[in-house]
């Protein structure tokens, strides 16, 4: 591979590199996989495996949400019944053409119970059977009926936030911008971890770390092409969210990478362009880590501190938010967490 033209790291973390191993038998079968479906299951058993402890929570209920063209299966996941809370809609990662309800069930739970916010797992459609903008849709969908509904299922309609890993990263920044404008929604925060947000994949790193690790370059262009079908234009922000003309406006963020990820261009440029709107941001970086960890956060103690971070960075949006400062978040003297400074470097850890 030829010198990358910045000084990158190439070193994995300890625990990632044991895991790696094995990443490599999953690999094996993908590679063997000839169909959508065979590779969905092969994800779905490794999301098993590194996913953390199962927790109950007060209420859990799965039903299917209507949507222009059917329906959609959503889970909810209330940590206090009978009491009005904020929700998280939150989008599973999988490529958009994998991932489902159960794949993220434990990290919802346990999002739900520390972050005590009601959490709302979407189980958009997938490619390539759905293609673009099926999944766009879909969340959209979603976020239409927490601020509609939500007061049925004790959500509180008029403070939102939404997150996502991956492709779901990709679906909740790309959902953000479509609402910005919109009377009948307010989504106060967003988390994108690992997102991918440029279909036309001209991040640097794609070039830098488009191979060795667990999540290739190739293997975004294969969930690229599935997902975008005959899509014309890949700058299509509802597509490729980099490509927006202002992020001014946008609700404050948390945006999670990782060192060795070809999709980490993706989310510290789009960091970048939220700070120069003026938009609150906070970026970090997980040092020696590759795509995936977060929700390998089972297995994976960098994982774990970054869900952690993520359950810090809900509950000080939604303590600390102003109502007379839309998009606006206040430092308190009162919440100490470790997502109580938001800032636009770049923080490793």
């Amino acid at each position: 591979m030829p010198g990358p033209k910045t000084p990158y790291r190439f070193e994995i973390e300890e625990q990632s590199r044991v895991l790696h191993a094995k990443l490599l038998q999953r690999d094996e079968m993908l590679e063997k996989a000839t169909t959508p479906q065979e590779r969905r299951e092969i994800f779905s058993k490794m999301s098993f495996d590194a996913a953390p402890e199962h927790q109950d929570v007060a209420r859990v209920v799965t039903f299917e949400l209507d949507t222009t063209v059917g329906t959609i299966a959503c889970r909810l996941y209330h940590p206090a019944p009978g009491t009005l809370s904020h929700c998280l809609v939150w989008f599973h990662g999988g490529g958009h053409y994998s991932g489902d309800l159960e794949s993220h069930d434990a990290l919802c739970r346990v999002i739900a119970n520390q972050a005590d916010c009601a959490v709302l797992n979407v189980a958009y459609r997938l490619a390539p059977d759905h293609t673009f903008p099926a999944a766009f849709e879909d969340a959209i969908c979603a976020i239409e009926w927490v601020a509609r509904h939500g007061e049925t299922a004790d959500l509180r309609p008029d403070k939102l936030l939404i997150g996502g890993s991956s492709a779901g990263g990709n679906l909740a920044a790309a959902a953000a911008i479509a609402v910005r404008d919109r009377p009948d929604v307010h989504i106060i925060h967003q988390t994108l971890v690992y997102p991918a947000l440029d279909a036309t994949l001209s991040s640097e790193t794609f070039e830098v770390y488009a191979e060795g690790f667990s999540y290739t370059t190739a293997k975004r262009k294969l969930s690229r092409d599935w997902y975008c079908g005959d899509t014309p234009d890949l700058r299509d922000p509802r597509l490729s969210p980099l490509f927006v003309e202002t992020c001014a406006g946008l609700p404050p963020a948390l945006i999670i990478t990782a060192e060795l990820d070809p999709l980490r261009g993706d989310g510290e440029r789009y960091a970048m362009r939220l700070l120069e709107a003026g938009v609150p941001v906070q970026h970090v970086r997980y040092a020696g880590t590759m795509h995936g960890f977060f929700s390998q956060s089972g297995v994976l103690q960098r994982g774990a501190d970054a869900v952690a971070q993520v359950i810090a960075s809900v509950r000080f949006a939604v303590t600390n938010y102003v109502e007379r400062e839309p998009h606006r978040l206040r430092p308190s003297r009162d919440h100490n967490t470790p997502a109580r400074k938001l800032s636009s470097g770049v923080k490793r850890t």
